[in-house]
């Protein structure tokens, strides 16, 4: 069958050669020394995390070996490509090339560049034998007969890299069995990224989210704290007016200061116990008798004469049975007992 492989100019620039051309007669493989290991250059942040996201693909180990079984190649890597790298991001190797996860390669030292710009995989058989590899500086560079490189595109188009394989003997990889199974399987892989990409923002999304309930939940404990000073000031306010007049309707105003700060206090005391428990990550609550309702009713009630003085509201509370329930302090229930609706009365202005 007709290879996959393309013509390739005399523009390209050459290369020096990192490994030997000498064969051993004797093995069935030539052999060759590992490229060249220069000092690792530090990755950058996008290569690294592409690198951790192929890692966390627990399917392409095996998509590697399969691969090498299936086709009699020693190496096979999926690499991340771009304009100016080429890097490994996993590898299974039995040749003893010598790439690991991380590892570089000038990028116009492979064919991956080429498939990159083609868009389309490139393969070949036997170098040596080929009317246009023979020539070519990459399978001379790297003394490789076999190689075959099915680009990984996801579905948004975006070209993530390469899976790619490679031997230093002929073996047949370029007929459409074999690059049927290379471009399923870098499929697999592009679609598998998606979804690595997916979860990640989602992740992100919910740290994101966890951040702003406990700031929320900070400010509120703060704000908490602010809030106790005033309301201290405004309820000695009220007991200075008790204990100075003796006027019924000052009383009467100051015992009202009092009993609406002190709710205001509970109110205040529920909210930190309420942050508290999500920022510690609990919340201790003491189930018991919480006394008589009847006073935390009669405080709301006497309110809401105060505010709507030009309304008539009767009051009729009957407890006739104790109350359980977490909160022993009755007047921590009066929040409660205020957001209970008083209907209207279509024209009397009289509220129950």
């Amino acid at each position: 069958e007709q290879a996959l492989a393309i013509a390739v100019g005399s523009s390209h620039r050459r290369f020096p050669l990192h490994r030997s051309d000498e064969l051993d007669l004797g093995s069935r493989r030539p052999v060759f020394q590992r490229p060249a290991n220069p000092q690792p250059m530090p990755l950058s942040q996008s290569i690294a995390r592409d690198i951790e996201s192929v890692g966390r693909i627990s399917a392409v180990p095996s998509i590697l070996h399969i691969v090498c079984e299936n086709t009699g190649m020693g190496f096979a890597a999926v690499a991340r490509v771009d304009d100016d790298s080429w890097t490994a991001c996993a590898v299974f190797d039995k040749i003893n090339f010598g790439l690991r996860p991380g590892g570089q390669l000038d990028v116009h030292s492979t064919l991956c560049v080429e498939s990159r710009a083609l868009r389309a995989p490139i393969g070949f058989d036997h170098a040596s034998e080929h009317p246009v590899y023979c020539k070519h500086h990459t399978p001379r560079l790297y003394s490789i007969e076999s190689y075959i490189s099915v680009p990984i595109i996801k579905s948004d188009g975006t070209y993530f890299g390469n899976l790619c394989a490679i031997d230093p003997a002929p073996h047949e990889v370029s007929n459409v069995k074999t690059v049927s199974l290379f471009t399923g399987f870098a499929s697999l892989i592009a679609h598998m990224l998606e979804l690595e990409d997916k979860h990640g923002v989602t992740e992100s999304a919910l740290l994101d989210a966890t951040a702003t309930v406990q700031l929320r939940d900070q400010f509120i404990a703060v704000l908490g704290h602010a809030l106790r000073n005033p309301l201290a000031s405004l309820s000695a306010t009220g007991e200075i007016l008790a204990r100075r007049s003796s006027d019924p309707e000052v009383l009467r105003a100051a015992q009202r200061i009092r009993s609406t700060t002190s709710r205001m206090a509970n109110l205040i005391s529920d909210v930190m116990d309420f942050a508290r428990g999500r920022i510690d990550g609990g919340l201790d609550a003491a189930f018991g008798n919480i006394g008589d309702l009847g006073d935390a009713f009669a405080d709301v009630v006497s309110e809401l004469r105060l505010a709507h003085p030009s309304k008539t509201t009767n009051q009729d509370l009957k407890i006739t049975v104790p109350v359980y329930g977490t909160g022993a302090d009755c007047s921590r229930w009066s929040p409660t007992c205020s957001a209970m609706r008083f209907p209207t009365g279509p024209s009397t202005g009289r509220s129950t």
